[in-house]
């Protein structure tokens, strides 16, 4: 086991397979289709983190072929997506090329999710199994932190032409924001939860809010674990997974890994962001693009939020540092 890891039966560390017709990671859900199949007669958790659409996307030839008529009218996107656009083309990237791969890429996921949906069936255990479908972030931009500078020489894998860094055209909607900002287009990202006969399907809820922090508590709950007097950050929220459409309790924090960065805080509709010494509020039930600072016109607001972001702020650690880490230990 890694130290300081426990509860792991399997560990599988995997690269990315830029070879194959079914995604770059086919081989990742190959390994946890074999995890299903050892573990199908008694209570199991798998937990399977692609790559898919993580930087660099080159998928193969086979997968963009379907998307070979694709064709991008940029009047159809949010202003947001503006910006990315025009970073494709400064790259010397072509807006169709790069889509069609970005939706290339993505196609590999359908297909490799669908393989093990059809392996839950074969298996006679979809009825009795809780699948969960989500993101750690929104899309990537299209320059990624630390490539800046290799720009349109950023050229890697078999694909004729592919410029990985031109390919990351993800789309956030109206919203503000992508992965490595705290935006909404940065930390709202889809979670899609399955349980035939429990969880209603077809049903697409908008209102209630759901956190990662949130799933050890909801499944627990689910599964019918008694947890004592365990003591999670966040909360269960079951009932909102079987259908309803509750609120949560407690409010969300992001900050980046380091002692000096700004954070952020999502309470109910009310969205506050630190900014060097600053601070701007948005209110997400009229303005989820995060467009107008209304700081000034809610005080009240902004002064309740800006204490409760302090105390959670007090509760983090002063300092970060990396350490290496240690060499894994595999144990039967």
């Amino acid at each position: 086991m890694f130290d300081g890891i426990y509860g792991i039966d399997d560990i599988e560390v995997m690269g990315s397979d830029h070879s194959t017709d079914g995604g770059r990671d086919e081989d990742i859900f190959e390994a946890a289709t074999r995890f299903i199949e050892k573990n199908r007669d008694r209570p199991f958790y798998v937990n399977i983190w692609g790559h898919i659409t993580h930087y660099p996307v080159d998928p193969v030839a086979s997968l963009v072929a379907n998307f070979r008529d694709v064709e991008v009218s940029r009047s159809d996107f949010s202003e947001h997506m503006q910006q990315e656009f025009d970073d494709c083309e400064q790259l010397g990237g072509d807006i169709e090329i790069s889509m069609r791969n970005y939706l290339g890429d993505v196609y590999g996921l359908d297909i490799q999710v669908g393989r093990l949906m059809q392996k839950l069936e074969d298996l006679e255990i979809a009825e009795n199994t809780i699948v969960i479908f989500s993101s750690d972030q929104g899309p990537a931009p299209v320059i990624v932190p630390g490539h800046e500078a290799q720009g349109k020489y950023d050229i890697i894998g078999d694909n004729t032409g592919v410029i990985p860094s031109q390919n990351m055209l993800g789309y956030a909607g109206e919203l503000r924001g992508r992965k490595h900002t705290q935006f909404e287009g940065g930390v709202r990202s889809p979670l899609i939860v399955r349980w035939p006969g429990k969880i209603p399907a077809g049903v697409v809820n908008s209102a209630s809010v759901v956190s990662g922090l949130d799933f050890i508590p909801t499944l627990c709950s689910l599964a019918g674990i008694e947890t004592g007097h365990v003591g999670f950050e966040g909360e269960n929220m079951a009932g909102v997974w079987l259908g309803s459409k509750g609120q949560r309790s407690t409010s969300l924090f992001w900050r980046p890994s380091n002692a000096g960065g700004n954070a952020s805080m999502l309470k109910g509709d009310w969205k506050l962001h630190q900014q060097g010494d600053g601070y701007v509020l948005y209110d997400l039930s009229v303005d989820e693009g995060e467009w107008i600072d209304v700081a000034q016109d809610y005080p009240e607001i902004l002064s309740e939020m800006k204490a409760e972001m302090d105390a959670w702020i007090s509760t983090l650690p002063a300092s970060y540092v990396k350490e290496p880490a240690s060499e894994p230990v595999y144990q039967d």
